[in-house]
C-alpha cells in the first residue's frame, strides 16, 4: 500500500484551558546596562600601525598614528594599552606630550582638542606583549600570530578596544625577517627590502573594522589562490599555508567554494568585495574570523564555513557588546549547519540531535552573557554557540523560512559595517514578521534552561481525540516557554502533521481526527527539549497497537504487538511496586507473560516504547 504524506500542516488551537496562565516575570534585562570603555570622548577614523616583529622573539616595537574626531572640547584623551607595553613617547602636533600609563590605560594630557574637528596623534611603544584571552600574541621560531578577541588587542598595540566604535580604515606596516611572509587585513600594497635581511610589508584595509578583528601573522607560508564567481563578480581567495597543510588546504577549496556561493546568495553579497577573502594558517586549535583573512588551525569543512560566515555576522555586523556575543557565534554556528542542510542533509540531522544533547546536558544557563569578565563564559560553546544557534533554528520554525530569512537579511543590511545588540536584532525581526517576540527573547535569550514536556493523549470517540500538554522548566520553576509544538500522526494510508500552539500550562487540544496508529512529537527537531513523554491511556489506541488477552486472567497473559515499535513492560501493584519487568516485546510479535506468581487482585501494565510513548492498562488476576 502506498503511503501518502499530507503536506498541509493543521494548526490546532485549544478549545478549553483548565489552568491559568503562568505569569513569567520579566528577567532583569541587561540591555539597559552601560559598559564604560576607554576612549569614549572621541571617534576613531583611521590608524596607521607600524610594528617590527621577529618569529621566535616575544619583543614588539612600533608606532600608531591615529586620526580621530573629539566629541567635546577637552585637553585629555585615553587609549587601552597593557602595562606590558612601554610607551616611549606621544607626539601631538609635533610636540612630545605628558602622559600617564597605569592600570592598562594610557592617559594623554595638555591637548587642545576641539569638538567635531578631525585631529591626530602618534604613540611610539615597545615591549613584550601579554597573552590574555586566547593568546593575543604568540611567537616561536616557526611563526608569529595575533588573536585579540575579546580584549587582547591592547596587549600588543595601543588602541581603543571598544566594539561600538569601528575603525574606518587602517594601514598596517609589518617589519619582519625576509625569509618569512607577513599577512594582515585587507590587500597587500607593497613589499620593501630593508637592511639586515628585513622586509617591510604594507597591508591596507578600507572597510570599517572592530579593533579585535585586526591581526597579523608572520610565517614561512606557501601561497595559492582560487577565484570564486559570486553575485557581484569574482572574488579572490588567498591562502597562506604551512607546507604540512598545503594539500589539505587545496582539497578543502571545492566545498569551501560551494559554501561561499551559498552564503553570498542566501544572505547578501560578500561584504568586502573590493578587497578579498583568505585563510592564514596559525597554531591555534580553532579559528578566528579576522576581517577579510580568517586565521585557521586546520582546513576542516565546519571550521572554514563557520569563520567565513562571520564575515557577514561578526565582522560586517559586529555584536555591540560581549553580552550579545551570540549574535556573532550563534549565527556562525547556525549558518554552518544551514550549509550542511543544503549540501550534506544527513550531517544536518546529526547536528540537530547532537546539539540538543549538548545543550541539555546541563539544566541552566542563559545565552545572554551577564558576566563579561569571564572569557570562558563569553565563549561558552554550549550557550553562546550551540544554544544561540538553536534559538535561531526555533525562530525560523516560529516565523517560517520566508519571514526568518528576510528578517536576518534586513538585520544585516540595517547594521552592515556597524554594531548591533540583541534588542536591535529583536526589533528587526518584529518589524519584518509583524509580531511581538518579547516573550520568546525573554524566555530563550535572557532567561535560562529549556522546557520539558509531558503529553497525555486521550481518545474521545471515533473521530476525535485530545492531547493535554504539561510543561516544566529545566531551570526555573516559573519559566514558561510559549511554543508551537509539532506532532506527526501516522495512519494506515496517510500521515499528517499538526501544530499545537502551547500558550499555558496543562493546555487541552481537541483534534478533529481519529486516533492515529502512532504519535511522534517534533519529528524534525525544531524544539529545544529532551525526553518528551507521550502518555496514552485509551482503549482504542491500545487495541490498535497492543492486544492483551485474556483479561481477567489466571496464569498467563498473551500480548500481541501489532506495531513496528519495541516495548518494555512493567507490571506493578496499585502502590507502584514493580512485580514483573520485561524489556523485550518485539515489533509485530506475540508474547506471553507468566502471571501465576501474582496473588488475586488488580495490577497495572505499563508499556513504554523507544519513543517514550507510555501506554497503561489495568490487568485483573483471578
Amino acid at each position: 500500500m502506498k503511503k501518502l504524506f499530507l503536506s498541509l500542516l493543521i494548526l490546532i488551537y485549544p478549545f478549553f484551558v483548565y489552568n491559568q496562565i503562568f505569569i513569567t516575570p520579566e528577567p532583569q534585562s541587561m540591555t539597559k546596562r552601560i559598559d564604560i570603555f576607554v576612549g569614549q570622548g572621541y571617534d576613531i577614523k583611521y590608524h596607521k600601525l607600524y610594528i617590527s616583529v621577529t618569529p621566535g622573539s616575544d619583543h614588539i616595537s612600533g608606532g600608531v598614528f591615529t586620526k580621530f574626531i573629539p566629541l567635546d572640547d577637552t585637553d585629555t584623551m585615553d587609549f587601552d594599552a597593557n602595562q606590558c607595553l612601554v610607551i616611549d613617547s606621544v607626539i601631538y602636533h609635533g610636540n612630545a606630550m605628558t602622559f600617564i600609563h597605569q592600570n592598562n590605560r594610557l592617559i594623554i594630557k595638555n591637548l587642545t582638542l576641539v569638538s567635531q574637528s578631525l585631529d591626530s596623534i602618534i604613540i611610539y611603544y615597545h615591549g613584550t606583549p601579554a597573552a590574555s584571552g586566547f593568546g593575543s600574541f604568540y611567537s616561536d621560531s616557526q611563526w608569529l600570530w595575533t588573536l585579540s578577541e575579546p580584549f587582547g588587542a591592547s596587549d600588543w598595540w595601543p588602541c581603543k578596544n571598544d566594539l561600538s566604535d569601528k575603525i574606518d580604515s587602517i594601514d598596517i606596516f609589518i617589519e619582519h625577517p625576509s625569509n618569512y611572509i607577513a599577512v594582515a587585513n585587507g590587500l597587500e600594497q607593497s613589499k620593501v627590502d630593508l637592511v639586515n635581511s628585513r622586509t617591510l610589508t604594507h597591508w591596507k584595509h578600507k572597510y570599517p573594522v572592530a579593533t579585535y578583528l585586526i591581526a597579523i601573522a608572520v610565517a614561512p607560508y606557501h601561497y595559492f589562490n582560487v577565484h570564486i564567481p559570486l553575485t557581484e563578480g569574482d572574488l579572490q581567495i588567498d591562502n597562506y599555508v604551512l607546507s604540512s597543510a598545503y594539500n589539505n588546504a587545496q582539497n578543502a577549496m571545492p566545498n569551501f567554494s560551494k559554501v561561499m556561493k551559498f552564503y553570498d546568495s542566501l544572505i547578501a553579497p560578500y561584504p568586502f568585495m573590493n578587497e578579498r577573502y583568505g585563510h592564514a594558517h596559525f597554531g591555534w586549535g580553532g579559528g578566528m574570523e579576522h576581517q577579510t583573512i580568517s586565521f585557521v588551525g586546520s582546513f576542516d569543512y565546519e571550521l572554514l564555513a563557520h569563520e567565513l560566515l562571520h564575515q557577514w555576522y561578526g565582522d560586517a555586523v559586529t555584536c555591540g557588546s560581549w553580552h550579545d556575543v551570540w549574535l556573532n557565534e550563534g549565527f556562525a554556528t547556525y549558518f554552518t549547519a544551514l550549509s550542511q542542510e543544503k549540501f550534506f542533509p544527513q550531517d544536518f540531522i546529526y547536528w540537530k540531535n547532537q546539539s540538543i544533547d549538548f545543550i541539555t546536558y546541563l539544566p541552566c544557563g542563559a545565552v545572554y552573557v551577564y558576566d563579561t569578565t569571564s572569557v570562558d563564559r563569553i565563549f561558552n560553546s554550549r550557550l553562546s554557540y550551540r544554544k544561540g544557534a538553536y534559538i535561531l533554528h526555533m525562530l525560523r520554525w516560529i516565523l517560517g523560512d520566508d519571514v526568518f530569512f528576510n528578517g536576518v537579511r534586513q538585520y544585516y543590511q540595517t547594521y552592515k559595517y556597524n554594531s548591533a545588540k540583541t534588542e536591535d536584532f529583536k526589533n528587526i525581526m518584529e518589524q519584518v514578521s509583524d509580531t511581538t517576540l518579547t516573550e520568546f527573547f525573554n524566555d530563550w535569550i535572557y532567561d535560562e534552561g529549556y522546557p520539558m514536556y509531558n503529553f497525555t493523549v486521550t481518545n474521545i470517540d471515533d473521530d476525535n481525540f485530545k492531547i493535554q500538554v504539561h510543561q516544566s522548566s529545566s531551570c526555573h520553576y516559573n519559566t514558561f516557554f510559549e511554543m508551537p509544538l509539532p506532532f506527526l500522526l501516522r495512519y494506515d494510508i496517510f500521515d499528517t502533521i499538526i501544530i499545537l500552539n502551547n500558550l499555558v500550562q496543562n493546555q487541552d487540544f481537541f483534534i478533529n481526527l481519529p486516533m492515529p496508529n502512532e504519535i511522534i512529537f517534533d519529528p524534525n527537531k525544531w524544539i529545544l527539549t529532551k525526553n518528551a513523554t507521550i502518555i496514552i491511556d485509551v482503549e482504542t489506541y491500545l487495541n490498535k497497537q497492543l492486544s492483551i488477552y485474556p483479561n481477567p486472567a489466571s496464569n498467563k497473559v498473551a500480548i500481541n504487538n501489532h506495531s513496528n515499535n519495541k516495548f518494555t513492560l512493567v507490571i506493578t501493584d496499585l502502590l507502584s511496586k514493580k512485580l514483573i519487568v520485561d524489556d523485550c516485546i518485539l515489533p509485530n510479535s506475540t508474547y506471553t507473560v507468566d502471571i501465576s506468581s501474582l496473588i488475586t487482585g488488580t495490577y497495572l501494565m505499563t508499556f513504554k516504547s523507544e519513543k517514550n510513548e507510555i501506554i497503561t492498562k489495568k490487568l485483573v488476576k483471578q
